[in-house]
């Protein structure tokens, strides 16, 4: 999943022990599907549906049971994201 989650998916995420994050495996591409992603157990267990996501500049925004998108220009400055070891980027805690 190349995507930076945002909203209540950063903060599903960050409220989850980190001893709980080592214990799932990287999340699918979301070029696998939105369905494929929104089964892994990771997103079934913790994050829920729909996983909340910043959308790319120029893209529109999606919205449907399994993700939905905010537009938000500031999402790739310095600082504001965090890589996970899951295959996703989460807001930092203190910038949602």
């Amino acid at each position: 999943m190349d995507e930076i989650v945002c909203a209540n998916t950063a903060f599903r995420y960050w409220r989850c022990p980190p001893q709980v994050h080592d214990l799932y495996p990287r999340l699918p591409s979301s070029d696998d599907g939105w369905r494929t992603l929104s089964q892994a157990p990771f997103v079934t267990d913790v994050l829920k549906t729909p996983i909340i996501a910043v959308a790319s500049p120029g893209c529109c925004n999606h919205h449907s049971g399994l993700r939905s998108t905010i537009r938000w220009e500031g999402a790739s400055d310095t600082g504001t994201t965090t890589d996970t070891h899951l295959g996703f980027s989460v807001v930092s805690a203190g910038r949602f």
